[in-house]
C-alpha cells in the first residue's frame, strides 16, 4: 500500500509540473542565429541583392515548440525604428529565406534588422538583437553567375578591410603560444601546439633602428630549434624582420607564394600571405619575449568549435577525433 501511494504522489507531482510547464505562458525567447542571404555575419561583407532574404533560429526550448507567426523590422539605423519595413504579424512557420518586401534599399550603405516570433499558443517572443548588413553595388557586372568581387569596407574597431561580396569573410585569428623558451644561444623557441596556415605577430623593444631579426617558421623541430632540413614536403622558412627603435608590434610580411604546380591555389593579393607552421624561432631579438608578446596569426574560415564533441574511454581514439576535427578547421 505504501509503495502504491508513493507512486501515486509521484505521478500527481509530475503531471502538475508538466501542466505548469506547458501553460506557463512565458512564451519563446528571442530568436537567435540571424542570417541575411544565409550569411552569418553580413556586417563583415556586402550584399549585392536588392531584395535580401532573412533567416533565424526559433529560440523555444519547450517540447514540440513551433513558430506560428513572425514579425520583421528593417531600419536605416540601429535604434530599431522600422522606417523601411515592418512586416507586421505574419501567420507563418517560415523562418528561412523570408524575402524583403519593404522600401527600396540603396546601394553601398548599411541597414539593421530584427525579428520576433510567436509560439503555438500565440505568445510572442522578445525582439532579437539587431543585426547589421551592408549593401554593395546592385548593378555590378559579372563575368559568370555568382561571381564575387573584392571590396573594402569599414571594419569593426576602425580601419578598412578587404572582403568579398556575398561571401562569409575569411579572418586572421591570433593564437597564443603553448610554450615560449629562451635557449642557451639567446634565441627564443615558440611552440604553438598545433600547425596552422598563418603569419606571425611579435612585439619587440629595440634601442636602435635598422636591426634585423631572423624568424624561422616550420612544421618540425629539433630540440628547442626549428628543423632547417626537415625533408620531404615538411615546411621550413626563414625570414628577416627589420625593426625600429622603441616598442612596436610587427606582423611578419611573408613573400607571396608562387605556385610551381598547375591548378594550385594561391592567396589573392588583398590577403596577407601565410605559411604552414607550428614552431617559430626568433634569433637576435633585442628584448625579452614573453608569451603575451607573440601570436600565430592563423587564416581560418568560420568554424564553430562547439558544434560537435566526442569523448570515450580510449585516449588514442579521442586523439584521433581531435586531430580530424582540427584538420577540418585548419
Amino acid at each position: 500500500m505504501k509503495r502504491h501511494f508513493t507512486l501515486f504522489v509521484a505521478c500527481v507531482l509530475f503531471g502538475s509540473f508538466a501542466a505548469a510547464e506547458s501553460s506557463s505562458g512565458h512564451g519563446p525567447a528571442a530568436p537567435e542565429g540571424l542570417l541575411v542571404d544565409l550569411l552569418r555575419r553580413p556586417n563583415l561583407t556586402v550584399i549585392t541583392d536588392s531584395h535580401p532574404r532573412f533567416s533565424w533560429i526559433i529560440n523555444d526550448p519547450s517540447r514540440g515548440a513551433v513558430q506560428s507567426a513572425y514579425q520583421i523590422n528593417v531600419s536605416t539605423s540601429s535604434d530599431g525604428k522600422s522606417d523601411l519595413w515592418d512586416s507586421g504579424r505574419v501567420a507563418s512557420a517560415q523562418s528561412i529565406a523570408v524575402p524583403y518586401v519593404g522600401k527600396a534599399l540603396e546601394a553601398n550603405r548599411s541597414y539593421w534588422w530584427a525579428v520576433r516570433t510567436w509560439d503555438a499558443q500565440g505568445e510572442p517572443s522578445p525582439w532579437s538583437a539587431r543585426q547589421r548588413f551592408n549593401t554593395g553595388d546592385f548593378d555590378a557586372k559579372q563575368a559568370w553567375p555568382g561571381e564575387s568581387h573584392w571590396v573594402q569596407i569599414d571594419w569593426p574597431g576602425g580601419g578598412k578591410h578587404w572582403t568579398m561580396e556575398n561571401r562569409e569573410p575569411l579572418e586572421y585569428h591570433p593564437i597564443a603560444p603553448a610554450a615560449v623558451r629562451k635557449t642557451a644561444d639567446g634565441s627564443y623557441f615558440i611552440d604553438f601546439g598545433r600547425a596552422a596556415f598563418a603569419t606571425l605577430r611579435v612585439t619587440l623593444t629595440s634601442p636602435e633602428d635598422g636591426r634585423d631579426v631572423e624568424i624561422r617558421l616550420g612544421e618540425k623541430h629539433v630540440g628547442d630549434a626549428v628543423d632547417t632540413k626537415p625533408g620531404g614536403s615538411i615546411y621550413y622558412g626563414s625570414h628577416k624582420l627589420a625593426i625600429q627603435k622603441g616598442t612596436h608590434t610587427y606582423d611578419l610580411v611573408l613573400p607571396r607564394h608562387v605556385s610551381k604546380m598547375p591548378h594550385s591555389l594561391v592567396l589573392p593579393e588583398q590577403m596577407p600571405e601565410v605559411e604552414p607552421y607550428r614552431y617559430a624561432q626568433i634569433i637576435g631579438s633585442p628584448s625579452e619575449i614573453k608569451p603575451q608578446d607573440v601570436r600565430q596569426v592563423a587564416l581560418l574560415y568560420f568554424f564553430d568549435d562547439n558544434a560537435s564533441s566526442f569523448a570515450s574511454s580510449d585516449p588514442d581514439l579521442d586523439a584521433v577525433w581531435d586531430l580530424c576535427k582540427y584538420t577540418m578547421k585548419a
